[in-house]
């Protein structure tokens, strides 16, 4: 092995890389920059697109954002100034440009998925109910269209149903 070979391995190993860089460095503040753009991409962007888009790379002044498919890009386009201007306010790094294409899009901090809740049950009507009611309904109005009658009824009865479910809930 050289001797100058030995000489890095020797400085790497007696100080981490991160020691080596200056803070001030215009590597570090791209460093930096870089990393705020990762984790604000959601502020910089949105829900909707953050879960469909994420930056790729940085290179000669450009960022480069990758997006799910030919929707995402479409949107991203027409919102392609405001996210240059969030990226040079949020993350303060001069950027040229930003280019985007359709690829796999590589999340750096994946979300959890949101649990979904479960659907209730259709409630089940009590058809003689729904008759007594009906006809209550059409002797109040004898113009009224049957079907009409039938769908307030209904209502009703699902109406009385909500009621009944949320006064035992509430009493326990």
């Amino acid at each position: 092995m050289s001797a100058r070979k030995t000489e890095v391995r020797e400085t790497l190993r007696e100080k981490p890389i991160s020691n080596m860089i200056s803070p001030r460095s215009p590597l570090a503040r791209l460093c930096m920059a870089l990393r705020i753009i990762e984790h604000e991409w959601r502020r910089i962007v949105g829900d909707f697109l953050a879960e469909r888009s994420a930056p790729s790379c940085y290179q000669d002044g450009v960022l480069y954002i990758t997006v799910e498919n030919q929707a995402v890009l479409m949107d991203m386009n027409f919102k392609k100034h405001a996210i240059e201007h969030s990226i040079r306010t949020q993350a303060r790094l001069e950027i040229e440009g930003v280019k985007i294409s359709v690829g796999a899009v590589r999340r750096p901090n994946p979300q959890p998925a949101r649990a979904r809740r479960a659907v209730p049950p259709k409630p089940v009507i009590d058809e003689a109910r729904l008759e007594v009611y009906c006809a209550e309904i059409l002797a109040l109005h004898a113009d009224l269209d049957p079907v009409i009658a039938r769908g307030i009824a209904r209502a009703k009865l699902l109406c009385e149903a909500s009621c009944a479910k949320r006064d035992s809930n509430f009493q326990r």
